[in-house]
C-alpha cells in the first residue's frame, strides 16, 4: 500500500514539474515591447478595480493632530463589487509617502477642527459596505516635512496580482 501510494504522490509530483516548466515562451517580442512601451507611457491611475472593489483616490485637507502635527486626510470613493458586505479596512490596503519613504497612519485627530466640523470621519473605514454600494471613507498620515509631494498608493489588502493605484499630492 506504501509502495502505490509513494508511486502516485511521485507520478504527480512529475506531472506538475513538467506542467511547470514545460510550454516555453511563445509570445511575440514585437507585441511585448509595443506593450511595455505603452505602459511606460501612461500615468498612474487615480482610481480603477482593486480585486473585486472599485477605489478613487479624490480629494485631501491638512488639519494638525492632538500633538500639533501637520496631517493629510486623504477621501477615498469605496465601491464594494464583491457578493459580500465588507469595510474599505478589510478590502483595501493604503499607504503614504514622503520622499519614496512610507509615512505613518495619523491618530488623535478626534478633537481636530475638521473632525469638529464633520469633515473627518475616523470610523468610516471600518463601517461595512453591502455589495453595490459606495462609501466615501478617510485616512489620516503623519507629514514627515511640510514640503514634499504626498504619493498615496491602494492595493488589494490580500492579492497575487500586482495591482495598485496612485494619486500625488502637492503641499502648498
Amino acid at each position: 500500500m506504501k509502495k502505490l501510494l509513494v508511486g502516485l504522490v511521485s507520478m504527480l509530483l512529475m506531472l506538475c514539474i513538467a506542467g511547470c516548466s514545460g510550454g516555453g515562451d511563445t509570445t511575440d517580442d514585437t507585441a511585448a515591447d509595443d506593450t511595455t512601451e505603452e505602459n511606460a507611457s501612461k500615468e498612474p491611475a487615480s482610481e480603477g478595480d482593486l480585486d473585486g472593489y472599485y477605489v478613487s483616490i479624490g480629494d485631501c485637507l491638512y488639519d494638525t493632530n492632538e500633538e500639533g502635527n501637520r496631517v493629510i486626510i486623504v477621501n477615498f470613493d469605496f465601491t464594494n463589487n464583491s457578493e459580500e458586505a465588507t469595510s474599505f479596512d478589510v478590502a483595501v490596503m493604503a499607504k503614504a509617502y514622503q520622499d519614496g519613504i512610507e509615512i505613518e497612519p495619523a491618530y488623535g485627530l478626534r478633537d481636530s477642527e475638521s473632525a469638529a466640523s464633520g469633515a473627518y470621519d475616523a470610523d468610516g473605514t471600518m463601517r461595512n459596505v453591502q455589495p453595490g454600494a459606495t462609501l466615501t471613507v478617510q485616512e489620516a498620515y503623519l507629514l514627515s516635512n511640510d514640503t514634499s509631494d504626498i504619493m498615496i498608493e491602494a492595493t488589494p489588502l490580500i492579492s497575487f496580482d500586482d495591482v495598485s493605484i496612485t494619486k500625488t499630492f502637492s503641499q502648498q
